[in-house]
């Protein structure tokens, strides 16, 4: 399991960049969750919303527009490809290696490189 922490305007991104978006702010404690499930040999992406705190209800499924409520991975890698950056350079406009000076870690970087 993978988790990562994050603002409401963080989420909103994500989900207006996955189709997903409903044009509401996330409300505090907003999870979305991106699930992996292997059946039959075979691999598959489900998504839902937690938008509330009671935790009464189940979260809300999350349909990734052009594909279902089980998406198979390799159509799934498909729809997100245009929304992955593939040349952080060129995509983010950075002349220089990326470093931040605040002790937060640049993308790819663990905290063993950042304390080496």
């Amino acid at each position: 399991m993978y988790m990562y922490s994050a603002h409401d305007t963080t989420l909103s991104i994500l989900l207006l960049g996955l189709g997903v978006f409903n044009n509401l702010a996330p409300p505090y404690a907003t999870t979305v969750l991106v699930e992996l499930h292997k059946m039959d040999e075979q691999y598959y992406v489900k998504m839902f919303l937690r938008n509330d705190t009671n935790m009464i209800e189940p979260p809300h499924e999350l349909i990734l527009p052009g594909c279902s409520t089980v998406c198979p991975l390799d159509r799934w890698n498909t729809l997100v490809n245009a929304i992955i950056p593939h040349d952080w350079k060129r995509e983010c406009g950075v002349s220089e290696p990326f470093k931040l000076s605040t002790g937060a870690l640049a993308v790819g970087e663990s905290r063993a490189d950042k304390y080496r």
